[in-house]
């Protein structure tokens, strides 16, 4: 451990608990410590420190998150049924258990591949405007990535951002 670390370390252990999770930040030389929640550190000062922004990201999240809908499901599902119907009626031959198998994983594929795009193109809908609030945030999106990391709210856009090996022109 770093020398600086342990004399924090050293400093702070005689006022903890048990069980405390605390988030402990200087800016400007004030200090401030905040109550955390289990793992969730760095996205709650995110959270608090700047709610446009994190309302921003929950935002673009859930356009991600949410790009398919609940139709296209119903639409494949209703085809995968509609095909092991018609199988069943007018090509006895093949009503086997095996085709039925078939139709349902290549259905479950479609879907999930038709969403994967969908997902891609409403990140990529928003990637733009998500750069430009990056840049007002002074935040890179390395930093971004690490600090959202943890939230479940924001899943969806930080595995688009992982995944987002373009070059950032705006850095």
């Amino acid at each position: 451990m770093e020398p600086r670390y342990q004399k924090i370390v050293n400093a702070v252990s005689p006022l903890l608990r048990e069980g405390d999770n605390l988030n402990v930040s200087e800016t400007n030389g004030h200090v401030e410590v905040r109550e955390c929640a289990d793992g969730d550190s760095v996205v709650s000062s995110l959270r608090e420190d700047d709610p446009e922004f994190y309302g921003f990201l929950m935002s673009a999240s859930y356009r991600i998150n949410n790009a398919t809908g609940c139709l296209f499901a119903l639409v494949m599902t209703a085809v995968a049924l509609g095909s092991c119907v018609l199988i069943h009626l007018y090509r006895p031959q093949f009503s086997t258990w095996w085709a039925y198998l078939l139709i349902t994983i290549t259905a479950v594929a479609l879907w999930n591949q038709v969403n994967w795009w969908c997902e891609g193109r409403a990140y990529w809908s928003l990637r733009a405007q998500l750069l430009g609030r990056l840049v007002e945030s002074r935040m890179s999106r390395n930093e971004l990535i690490a600090a959202i990391r943890g939230d479940a709210e924001l899943k969806s856009l930080a595995a688009k951002l992982m995944t987002d090996n373009s070059p950032d022109v705006m850095f």
